[in-house]
């Protein structure tokens, strides 16, 4: 399930600190220089679903990704995966259908902090 929460995190989100970097000027190397720099301090570049990960996300690739985005949406309306009652699916894919959940939670959470930060920042501009 790594690779599915490193590819998940990868294709729905600007993760970790390349982006805001890159904006603010920094080049390739001085991003690399700092990962490298916070390996050894013992930070983790990103975390998720209690996963931290310290090599980039594009190394995350989960062979049955958009079937499982389609099982995840479905899941949702309350239509099972295979025939039969919540109990009668395979268990990975039920743990697959959680992790899901629970990186959708994640994504949620992180867009409403990020729509606070820009009420803060917009109020504080206003006085």
């Amino acid at each position: 399930m790594i690779n599915l929460v490193g590819h998940y995190n990868r294709t729905t989100r600007s993760v970790g600190m390349e982006d805001g970097l890159e904006q603010r000027g920094y080049t390739k190397e001085q991003i690399q220089a700092l990962r490298d720099q916070m390996k050894q301090v013992g930070k983790s570049v990103y975390e998720s679903c209690g996963i931290s990960f310290e090599t980039d996300l594009s190394d995350y690739e989960y062979e049955y990704f958009d079937y499982m985005i389609e099982l995840s949406n479905n899941y949702e309306k309350g239509v099972m995966p295979f025939k039969g009652s919540y109990s009668d699916q395979p268990a990975q894919i039920i743990e697959g259908l959680h992790v899901m959940e629970q990186l959708k939670y994640e994504s949620q959470r992180e867009q409403q902090r990020e729509m606070e930060r820009k009420q803060k920042q917009s109020k504080g501009n206003k006085r």
